[in-house]
C-alpha cells in the first residue's frame, strides 16, 4: 500500500492532486453531486490556495510512505532479539516502541528526514502547479528568474539558488548536531 503512489514522479502525482482537489476537481463534482455542496465553487481552496495547502498536502503524501518504508527497512534488519529482550524484562508494548524501536529507527529517519528537506525546498515543480502567483516559493523565483530573458536576472537566480543551498546546509548540519547532542545525552 506504501508503493502505491511512489511509483509516481512528483509532477505526475501533483498533477492528480490538482485534478483531484481543485474546486473545478473531481472531489468537488463529486460533493456537489452528492448534495453536500450546492456548487463545485463551494468547495473548500485546497489547490492553489495562500496557505500552500495543497503543497503540503502533495509533500505530506509522497514522503510520508518513503520515510515509513525507510523505517521498515531498518526495522527487517534488526531481528526480533531487542524486542524480545525488552519483553522478557518487563517492558510492555509502549515501553518496546519507546526505548527499541525508535531508538532503532531514529538515524534513518533522521537521516531520510535531511533528504526529504533538501529535495522539497528546493523542488519547484510541485509548488510552480499547486502553488499561487504570490508568495512564490523561493525554488520557483530561481526558475523564474533563470528564464528571464533579461539575462541580468541571472544573477538573482545564483543567488536565490545560493540562499537555498545554505539554508539546506544549516538545516542539515542543525539536525546532525542535535542528533548527536541527543545521543551524548543520553549516554
Amino acid at each position: 500500500m506504501l508503493n502505491l503512489n511512489l511509483a509516481f514522479p512528483h509532477l505526475v502525482w501533483a498533477v492528480a492532486l490538482g485534478l483531484l482537489l481543485a474546486q473545478s476537481g473531481l472531489l468537488a463534482r463529486f460533493a456537489a453531486a452528492l448534495g453536500l455542496i450546492s456548487a463545485p465553487a463551494e468547495f473548500p481552496v485546497l489547490v492553489r490556495d495562500r496557505d500552500g495547502l495543497g503543497i503540503i498536502l502533495h509533500y505530506v503524501s509522497k514522503e510520508v510512505p518513503f520515510l515509513v518504508l525507510l523505517a521498515l527497512a531498518v526495522l527487517r534488519t534488526q531481528g526480533a532479539e531487542y524486542d524480545l529482550v525488552a519483553e522478557n524484562l518487563g517492558a510492555d508494548g509502549w515501553q518496546r516502541v519507546r526505548y527499541v524501536t525508535l531508538p532503532l529507527v531514529l538515524p534513518a529517519l533522521a537521516a531520510g528526514s535531511a533528504l526529504v528537506f533538501a529535495f522539497s525546498f528546493g523542488a519547484y515543480e510541485v509548488p510552480a502547479l499547486l502553488g499561487v502567483r504570490y508568495p512564490r516559493t523561493l525554488a520557483v523565483l530561481a526558475l523564474e528568474a533563470f528564464a528571464n530573458p533579461d539575462l541580468r536576472q541571472r544573477a538573482t537566480g545564483m543567488a536565490i539558488g545560493l540562499v537555498i543551498g545554505l539554508v539546506t546546509l544549516a538545516v542539515v548540519g542543525l539536525g546532525r548536531a542535535w542528533q548527536r547532542l541527543g545521543v551524548h545525552h543520553d549516554a
